[in-house]
Formats: structure tokens, sequence, C-alpha cells
């Protein structure tokens, strides 16, 4: 499962990335493939930790794009933090399913039974089938809302990325906090925040809801802002 949600990464990156670059080319394949290959390739390296291909991967695809976009980093930024910001609100809604689905089953399992360690082992291991589908299908609806949000690509400056990344931010760092909250060690044993919290099965994926409503309402009204400059201009050229 680790192998392939290291390619669905990949895959919905470049699905992103069509859409605001939606000019096909070689190069792109190129810079696709070695994506991939860079990030299997620090998966199998011994030792390596996983967090490490977050930032060299954000260092190639910037790389690229200051080569192929003739040194205009804003929207490659964007598209990269808009990425980060996707996968870690999929990552929140899909832990919440498989927080829920794993204890359903494990309550089904009956503990007297010889093979209840069998049991619980498969349950496990469909709990992280689970979520990696939860995962891909939460991660498919929010880039095909954005396809249909984005109705064409535009320029982008430092500040309209600075507008439209507040979002991203916060979705970042609810990820992070609930990462660092979720199980913590203490002296009388482990606190698990969705044991100890019941409800927060069903209030972590909501507040992911509401921060990506968020940041597709800011691209939505900034879109709708641009086209109203262009109409403005085209007004006032027409009036000269």
């Amino acid at each position: 499962t680790a192998i392939c949600h290291v390619i669905l990464q990949v895959l919905f990156f470049a699905m992103i990335w069509e859409i605001f670059y939606p000019e096909r080319e070689r190069k792109r394949l190129a810079g696709l493939g070695g994506l991939l290959g860079m990030n299997l390739l620090m998966y199998f390296w011994p030792g390596m930790d996983s967090w490490y291909r977050y930032p060299l991967s954000a260092a190639l695809i910037l790389g690229y794009a200051w080569i192929c976009c003739q040194r205009h980093l804003e929207k490659a930024l964007f598209v990269l933090l808009l990425f980060y910001n996707f996968h870690a609100l999929s990552f929140l809604i899909a832990n919440s399913i498989h927080q829920w689905g794993t204890e359903w089953m494990l309550q089904r399992l009956d503990p007297g039974s010889e093979v209840y360690l069998l049991q619980i082992y498969e349950s496990t291991a469909w709990g992280q089938k689970l979520m990696l589908a939860s995962y891909g299908f939460v991660f498919l609806v929010m880039v095909f809302i954005l396809g249909k949000i984005v109705k064409r690509p535009w320029d982008m400056s430092w500040q309209d990325v600075v507008f439209l990344s507040f979002p991203n931010a916060a979705g970042g760092m609810l990820a992070r906090m609930m990462l660092d909250i979720s199980m913590v060690k203490m002296e009388q044993g482990m606190f698990l925040l969705f044991d100890e919290k019941r409800d927060m099965v069903w209030k972590v994926p909501l507040v992911a809801i509401f921060l990506y409503m968020g940041e597709m309402s800011a691209i939505y009204i900034f879109q709708q802002y641009e086209k109203l400059q262009q109409e403005r201009q085209k007004h006032f050229v027409e009036e000269q």
C-alpha cells in the first residue's frame, strides 16, 4: 500500500499541474517520470525517512518550473502548496474513515476464537486498504471539483500566491497537529485521541471539508475578480 500511495501522490500532482498548465509538451512527461523515479528511489533507499520525499520533490518541481516557465515560480509554487493542502485534507478524511472502519471490524471479532490474532491482523490490513482507497477517492473528488472551478489558467503574482495560500497553510498545519496529538506517549501509557474523543472521528473531516471549501471559494472569487478587471480594462480601451 505504501508504494501505491507514492504513485498516487505523483499522479494526483500531475493532474493538478495539468489544470493550471494545460499546454502539453514532451518535457513534462520527462519531468513527471523523473519525479516518480526519484520518489520510488527514496522510498526503497534503506534508512531514508519518507518525510524527505516532500522537500526534495518540491525542489525538483520548482527547478523544472524555473527552467520551463521562464523563471516564473509564482504559479508553480501555488500549485505545489495546493497539492500539499489536498494531500493533508485527504489524509485527515481518510484517517477518520480508517479509524471508524477498523473499529467496526474489530468489534465484530470473537476474542475467544483460536484465530483471533489472525483476524486482528487481517482487519488491520483491510483497514490500511480502506484508508488508501478513501485517500484516493477523496483526492480525486477534490481535483475534479477544482477542475470545474478553474475555467482557464491565469498568470499569478506573488501577491496572488499569498492571498490564495492561507487555506493551504491552514490545511497543512491541521494535518501536522493531528498527527502530533493523535498518539501521545504518557507516563501511564499511550493517549489515543480517537479512543478518548470519539466525536473527533467526524469533527476532523468536517473541519477538513470547511478548509477545502474555503480554498475553492478563494479561487472562485479570485477568478471573478480577474474577469471583472479584464472587462473594466476592455471597457476603458473602448471608451478611449
